[in-house]
């Protein structure tokens, strides 16, 4: 396969030549493929003196048409399948190119590419809304729910307080078992005085009587 690139003013024009197989037809759109992403409006594609294509590889490049529609741009493609060709030659595939209507539908090919950007911005722009508000009601909800916690949280501090106010502090039982030991002990000496001073005075009574 041999690709040849000519140009007619502002028109690009691509001759192929020789074989174009299932592998190399890649090759070719991606040539084609090329001219529209460096910005070219008008293409002519010759594969007219092809020698061999087959069905597949010959649909696959008349599909580069639609492609070429999406960038802006307009492809003439001229073949031997009278179902696929769009000129006779080079030279009809020019003047086509060229003449008001061309130009009419070129400019209406720009309209519609506008048009689907614009569809696929709006289909955007609703998701983008429908999220937008979707996050606000759970925003709504979470605020709903956090008013409710704090709600909560008050009441539960306001129960603590009052528990805090009228709870007794706690009894350690050793410290209570200690000053009981003491206390018995005070008892105990206590005890052991009077029964001493008791025994004194009995002393001094049986003393005096004896005298």
């Amino acid at each position: 396969m041999e690709l040849k690139l000519k140009s007619s003013d502002n028109i690009k024009i691509l001759v192929v030549e020789g074989e174009v197989s299932d592998e190399n037809r890649e090759i070719l759109k991606a040539g084609v493929k090329k001219l529209i992403d460096s910005g070219c409006i008008s293409i002519v594609l010759d594969i007219s003196s092809v020698q061999v294509i087959s069905d597949t590889s010959l649909l696959d490049i008349a599909s580069l048409k639609k492609v070429a529609a999406e960038f802006d741009s307009r492809l003439i493609l001229i073949c031997n399948n009278e179902m696929l060709t769009d000129a006779e030659d080079i030279d009809e595939a020019i003047e086509e190119l060229r003449s008001p209507l061309a130009q009419f539908l070129q400019q209406e090919a720009k309209l519609q590419t506008k048009q689907r950007k614009l569809e696929v911005e709006k289909h955007k722009l609703i998701k983008r809304l429908e999220t937008i508000n979707q996050n606000h009601e759970e925003i709504k909800k979470i605020k709903n729910q956090k008013s409710f916690l704090n709600e909560k949280i008050t009441l539960m501090e306001n129960s603590i307080n009052i528990i805090m106010k009228t709870r007794k502090q706690p009894v350690h039982i050793k410290e209570f078992e200690d000053k009981i030991i003491t206390v018995e002990k005070v008892l105990l000496t206590a005890m052991d005085s009077i029964n001493e001073a008791k025994k004194s005075k009995d002393n001094k009574n049986d003393k005096k009587q004896k005298d």
